[in-house]
């Protein structure tokens, strides 16, 4: 049912609005991937968050963890504040539900440094829990 194979750089991927071109994976787990993509149109950078399935999920477990994601993309978009990032769109490509938002850099080495001051301090924010996104302005974790 879902393509294993992950996205790769310099893929073209078709959102309801715009086209994206794939530049780099930021981070994968078990239900997803985050790339780096540019948009097109306008070549500003933005993150695509795509859920991926495992092969050996039930059919009830996916159609589950697609309604989370699904509900986690809705929640994210209708909120706006400085620490989350703004929700760009959220389509389905090739069968895997995606959601397109602000692109938020991050020196993995910045965490280490006391005088650390971020515009956006992220706990994680493309690997939240699918009823929240916790993000704290100026609070190293």
């Amino acid at each position: 049912m879902y393509m294993n194979a992950f996205l790769l750089p310099d893929s073209v991927i078709a959102g309801k609005y715009s086209d994206y071109r794939v530049l780099s994976m930021v981070g994968r787990g078990g239900m997803g991937a985050v790339y780096r993509v540019m948009r097109v149109a306008d070549h500003t950078v933005w993150a695509l968050k795509e859920m991926r399935p495992t092969d050996d999920m039930r059919p009830v477990d996916d159609a589950d963890q697609r309604r989370f994601f699904l509900q986690e993309a809705e929640l994210l978009s209708a909120l706006s504040h400085p620490n989350l990032p703004a929700v760009a769109e959220i389509f389905v490509h090739d069968g895997r539900p995606c959601i397109i938002m602000e692109f938020v850099s991050m020196n993995v080495f910045a965490w280490q440094t006391p005088l650390w001051q971020p515009h956006k301090s992220v706990v994680s924010v493309y690997r939240w829990p699918a009823c929240c996104t916790i993000c704290i302005r100026g609070r190293r974790r």
